[in-house]
C-alpha cells in the first residue's frame, strides 16, 4: 500500500518565525521559580498588568504596579486585565529573573534602580544576562 500525501510542500512546518533570539526571562541556577497564588476576594488589578509586572499589594487588598520606592510581592506570570474577578492569580515569589524582561512602573528610570527593586526581598533575585542575543 502506497500512502499519497496530498499537499505541495510535505514535510514544511506550519507555521515559522523571523528569528531565534529571545531574552532569557529566568537566569541563573536557582532550582526552579517559585509561585504562589495572590488571594484577594474581590477585583484584583487596578489596571491592566502586562505579564511579567513588578506587582505590590495596594492598602485596599488588590494589587497594582509596584513603583520607585515600594516593596513588591512578586512578579505576575500571565497578564492581569483590569477588574478581574478571580479569587486569585499566579505571581513568581522566588527565583532568579532577568530585569530585561520585566515589566517596571515607569517611575523605575535606570538600570541600577531596576536592579534594586528587589532589594531586601529573600525569594526574588535579579541577574542580568551577560551575553544576551550574542549569537
Amino acid at each position: 500500500m502506497v500512502t499519497i500525501i496530498q499537499d505541495n510542500n510535505p514535510g514544511v512546518a506550519g507555521s515559522e518565525i523571523e528569528d531565534f533570539r529571545h531574552t532569557a526571562l529566568i537566569t541563573g541556577n536557582m532550582e526552579r521559580p517559585t509561585v504562589a497564588m495572590v488571594v484577594d476576594a474581590a477585583e484584583i488589578a487596578t489596571a491592566d498588568l502586562p505579564i511579567y509586572s513588578v506587582v505590590k499589594r495596594l492598602g485596599n487588598g488588590k494589587i497594582g504596579l509596584a513603583e520607585l520606592g515600594d516593596i513588591p510581592v512578586g512578579i505576575t506570570c500571565s497578564p492581569v486585565p483590569q477588574g478581574t474577578d478571580d479569587d486569585s492569580i499566579p505571581v513568581f515569589r522566588g527565583g532568579m529573573f532577568n530585569p530585561a524582561r520585566l515589566n517596571f512602573h515607569p517611575s523605575f528610570i535606570t538600570d541600577a534602580q531596576k536592579d534594586a527593586s528587589f532589594d531586601g526581598i529573600e525569594m526574588i533575585l535579579l541577574k542580568r544576562v551577560l551575553y544576551e542575543n550574542a549569537y
